[in-house]
């Protein structure tokens, strides 16, 4: 990922570095219940200067005999999370586009 800078606010001081743009999906270290990541979608910027905790909206495993192995669906609730808990930025495939509700998977 590019590092990206953007000015700072007024009277800040400085520029700001962009860690995850609002939008990024991410891959979070997960807790132990015997899952190695979870996944989520940043719903603000990340900033390396700012408070360490930011919106996210979850990403949970689809359930179904017509489902693709590795097909996720978006939450409905939005959660926070601590920007020391991402492991990395992911890249995402819409699987159902056009469709009410959308399924993503991993690219190659």
């Amino acid at each position: 990922m590019k590092d990206r800078a953007v000015p700072a606010a007024a009277g800040g001081g400085g520029r700001r570095r962009l860690l995850f743009p609002r939008g990024s999906d991410l891959a979070v270290i997960a807790d132990g219940d015997g899952d190695r990541f979870w996944l989520c979608r940043a719903l603000q910027h990340v900033y390396e200067d700012r408070s360490s905790a930011f919106a996210v909206q979850w990403l949970e495993k689809a359930a179904g005999a017509k489902v693709a192995k590795n097909a996720y669906l978006r939450s409905k609730t939005p959660g926070k999370l601590e920007r020391e808990s991402v492991l990395c930025k992911v890249k995402l495939n819409r699987a159902n586009k056009g469709a009410k509700v959308t399924k993503y998977t991993f690219s190659n």
